[in-house]
């Protein structure tokens, strides 16, 4: 029996900017919107080279010859027909298919499939360090208006370094289900506290462009914000 191969059901389509897609093996990632798609070759078959920025774990740059991609919509792949995937690839292909923790289709991992090597490498221990202090893609996201952007950078406030809170914001760093299986506490602890330095930081930049195109925000968003934000803008104006 063949398994399902991801890689024929992205060659059966063009991606395009716009498009909404997820990876099937990183449902973690969430949905993600093609920013750019280049044509490209793999192994002398054409394909697809997409810039993606998902959801959860902000841009990355996927072959569609290798990563197993296919669009999405709401909350849902949008599944091959049985046209498309025909005999044993069919019988195999709803055998590996169940709910994924979003909703989405969950595709196992063939053995005979070629790994996608930009999800291969292991990052280095100042690498993992850096996932944990940067500020996320959609805080800082250049194509979204500063208002939107403020929002955004006020709404990570909402984590502290204690208990669970701690570990939801390692998890959405790193895209890690369990970030103690790569760090212990007091590492996670200690990188907390760089984070709350960098996203002050980040906060004050923010507000100056707001400032300049949407002074009213600031106040109207302060009064939804959580208090640790609510202290943090009263820090940041202080400093003006």
């Amino acid at each position: 029996m063949t398994a399902f191969s991801p890689a024929k059901t992205n060659l059966m389509s063009t991606f395009k900017q716009g498009d909404r897609v997820a990876h099937r093996n990183r449902p973690e990632w969430g949905a993600g919107t093609v920013t750019l798609a280049e044509p490209a070759s793999h192994n002398g078959a054409a394909c697809q080279r997409l810039t993606i920025r998902f959801d959860r774990a902000g841009a990355k740059v996927l072959s569609t010859a290798l990563a197993p991609l296919q669009a999405f919509t709401g909350s849902k792949f949008d599944e091959p027909s049985s046209s498309e995937v025909s005999g044993g690839d069919q019988s195999m292909y709803r055998q590996s298919t169940g709910n994924s923790p979003l909703g989405l289709p969950r595709t196992s991992v063939s053995s005979d499939l070629e790994p996608d090597p930009l999800l291969s490498l292991k990052p280095t221990a100042s690498e993992k360090r850096e996932m944990l202090l940067r500020v996320p893609d959609d805080a800082t996201d250049p194509f979204v208006t500063p208002r939107k952007r403020l929002e955004r950078t006020l709404a990570l406030f909402r984590f502290s370094a204690h208990g669970g809170s701690l570990l939801d914001w390692a998890a959405m760093q790193t895209q890690l289900k369990d970030p103690l299986s790569a760090f212990n506490r007091h590492e996670l602890e200690d990188a907390f506290k760089w984070f709350q330095n960098r996203l002050e930081q980040h906060l004050r930049t923010v507000l100056r462009e707001v400032r300049k195109a949407d002074p009213g925000a600031i106040e109207e968003l302060s009064k939804t914000a959580v208090p640790a934000a609510r202290q943090a803008l009263i820090r940041a104006n202080n400093e003006r």
